[in-house]
Order: C-alpha cells, then structure tokens, then sequence
C-alpha cells in the first residue's frame, strides 16, 4: 500500500485550488486569442499597420484610462462577483467574434471594441484576482501561491502558442477563439464553486469616489514599502521600453541574428524563469523575501546588460545571450511574484484593489513612454549606445530597492 505521497500546505486548499485550475484553463485559453485575434485581423479583415498599431491601442488602453479608478470600485464591492462578471462578460464577447464572422458581419472596428472592452474587462479581473487571493489563502502562504499561478502562466507562455498555432491552422483563426470564450467560463464557474466568504466592505468606508481614489494614492506614496515597489516597477518598465524598441533591430543589424536565434532566447528565459517559479518559495524562506527581491532585481539588470555587450567571436556571443537569457528570466519570475506577495502582505484588505490598480497604471503608464525615448535615442545615438543606455537604467530599479525597507524583510 503507498503511503509515502501526502499533500500538504495549498496542495490540500480545495478553496486555492479552484482558483488555480480555474485561472490556468482561462491562461492557457488566453494564449489562443493572443494569436488568433491578430491573426484574424489580417488574414480574414485584411488589416494594414496602421489599423494593426490601433488593435494594440486598443487593447493597452483601458489601463491607462480607467485602471485607477478599477481600483475604487473592485475595493467597494466584493471581489469574487467581480472576476466571475469578468471571465463571463469575456466569454460573451469573444464568442462573438466567430459568430460574427460566420455572418459575414466582422469588421476590423468591431474587433477594436472587443479588443478594448476585453482589455478593460481583464483589469478589472486581474487587479480582483491580486485582492481576492489573500481572502482564501493566509498571508504566509500568499509566496506559495502566487508562485503557483506563476508556473501556470509560465507553462501557458510556453506551450500555449504551440497549441495556438494547431487550432488556428486547424479551425481557423476566427473559430479558434471560441476555445479562449469557453475557457473564461471554465473560470467563472471555478471560482463560483468557492466556498470563502468575503467579509462584505463596511459602509462607513465607502465614502465620496475621489477622496477613496485619493487614499489608494496616498496608500502607495506614504508607506516606504509600497512607494519602492511602485518605484521600481515604474523604473523597470520605463527603461524595459527603451530597450523593447531597439532589440530585435540589433538582433537583426548589429549581431546579424535571425529570428529563430531571437526566439530561441525567449525560450531560454522561459525555462529558466519556470526552474524560478517552481523553486520560488524554497529559495524564499532560505534567504528571506526581501533578500530574494534585491538579489533578483539586480540580476535582473546584469541579464539584460549581457546582450549590447555580446559581440566579437560567435561563440561569445552566443555565449553572452544565453547567459543573459538565463538571468533574466530567472530572475524576473523571483521578482515579480515576491513583490507582489510582499504587495499583498503589507498592504491594508480593504485597499488591495485601490493599490493593486496604481501599481498597474504605473506599469502601463511608463512603458510606452520609454518606447518613444527609446526610439529618438535610436535615432540619435545608435542601437547599440541605446540599448546600453536602457540596461544601465535598470541598475536604478534595483537602488530603489537597496535603499529602501525591503531589503531587510524576512516574511
């Protein structure tokens, strides 16, 4: 008889675990839309760059025009009514799309709604899901969690455009969304089935909208934990820009690198930031939280450093990228799920929404910046300078972190 094979901590949460078998079948579903959409817009509707650069708009958009005030309201109401709304409201539109192409009725300005509203709609969700976790699980298993919903995003990204690319070949690309729709509903009903009770927000602290979007500021400005993670965050994705508009250009004119070299580099950071994510909250509870974010932080800037300095003899180089690769994607996974668990420990539950929604405007709200700064420096001063120049900028992420409190924390 075997006796040897006991689950234990989240493996034996059914509360936990509905959630995660919920969010990995709508990640995975995901992956078919992050093809099959685009792919609709030119094989079927014929897109032009132009049009395509606006389906990219349209889908970025609703961060930056009402992911603060998503915050207010996911932190007004309970959250898990809001990710069912959510994963159903996506169902409904994306199950649109191949019925509105068997009618010979899609156009390229319908898919810009759906784009838009599932954009908005994946927001609210996303900034809910980070506020609704720790409600089921307790605060010292928030690491353990949330780098379980990493390996599934990580596993998503990995064999999801494999996956993607049959069925679209197979179904076509406007019939293959339909999987992505029946995946959110997979979702809602995941998380329908949850048995946690939300405490119900108080009415004393649903105050005026402004004052309550105020205090969610406030929140991430006053308290030096948060300020240094929004810090950082807006630092990396700022400089994250620069270098996103120059890299495939030096892959291609200054390394003389083809595409499959550039995507066998993302493999690479693939693995090696799964190897991080199943290893994360080992690796946590040895060193500490705040000792893991300074470490990856700073790694992380070394990684991608690696690239504009590849050069020389192809075996340097090749030598160099992969090394980069490795760090980089190791140490991104270690980043992002501990501060964001350290995010969820420190801050208040009733204004998890409210924070969780400005660390995502900042995020968004840097990254495009950096792409134009990055383009006039290409312009003027060279791939490779701006891509240093990008690299360098990510050591700054990391002295926002050493000079802050994060550095010491343990738990």
């Amino acid at each position: 008889m075997l006796t040897g094979l006991r689950l234990s901590g989240l493996w034996r949460h059914p509360d936990f675990l509905k959630l995660w078998a919920g969010s990995t079948v709508s990640l995975f579903g995901s992956q078919v839309t992050f093809l099959a959409l685009p792919f609709t817009a030119v094989l079927v509707l014929h897109a032009t760059v132009t049009q395509m650069g606006l389906l990219v708009l349209a889908e970025t958009l609703p961060a930056l025009l009402v992911g603060l005030f998503a915050g207010v309201w996911i932190d007004r109401l309970r959250r898990r009514p809001i990710l069912i709304a959510a994963d159903i409201g996506r169902a409904i539109l994306l199950g649109s799309i191949p019925g509105a192409a068997l009618l010979g009725l899609l156009r390229i300005e319908y898919l810009y709604v759906v784009a838009f509203l599932v954009g908005a709609l994946t927001l609210f969700f996303d900034t809910a899901y980070a506020a609704f976790l720790p409600s089921i699980v307790e605060r010292e298993q928030l690491i353990d969690g949330n780098s379980k919903l990493e390996v599934s995003s990580l596993v998503a990204g990995l064999a999801g455009p494999g996956l993607a690319g049959w069925l679209i070949q197979w179904l076509t690309a406007p019939i293959a969304i339909i999987i992505d729709a029946l995946s959110f509903l997979v979702s809602a009903f995941s998380v329908s089935i949850i048995r946690v009770q939300e405490p119900s927000p108080q009415a004393g602290e649903q105050q005026n909208f402004w004052r309550d979007l105020g205090e969610g500021l406030r929140a991430v400005v006053r308290d030096p934990v948060l300020r240094a993670i929004a810090a950082c965050d807006g630092t990396l994705n700022f400089f994250g820009g620069i270098t996103d508009v120059v890299r495939v250009l030096y892959f291609v004119q200054v390394l003389h690198l083809g595409a499959a070299f550039f995507g066998i580099m993302f493999s690479i950071a693939s693995i090696s930031a799964l190897a991080g994510a199943l290893c994360n909250t080992w690796i946590t509870r040895k060193l500490g939280i705040g000792s893991i974010i300074l470490l990856s932080a700073f790694t992380l800037a070394v990684g991608w450093l690696f690239i504009p300095l590849a050069g020389g003899p192809p075996a340097l180089t090749i030598t160099l990228i992969v090394a980069g690769a490795l760090l980089f994607g190791i140490s991104n996974t270690l980043f992002n799920v501990n501060t964001l668990s350290l995010r969820q420990q420190v801050t208040p539950g009733r204004l998890l929404g409210r924070v969780g929604a400005c660390m995502q405007f900042i995020g968004v709200g840097t990254l495009p910046l950096g792409a134009l700064i990055g383009g006039a420096l290409g312009a003027a001063i060279g791939l490779r300078a701006t891509f240093l120049v990008g690299c360098g900028g990510l050591f700054l992420a990391f002295l926002w972190m050493l000079l802050s409190p994060v550095r010491t924390a343990r738990d």
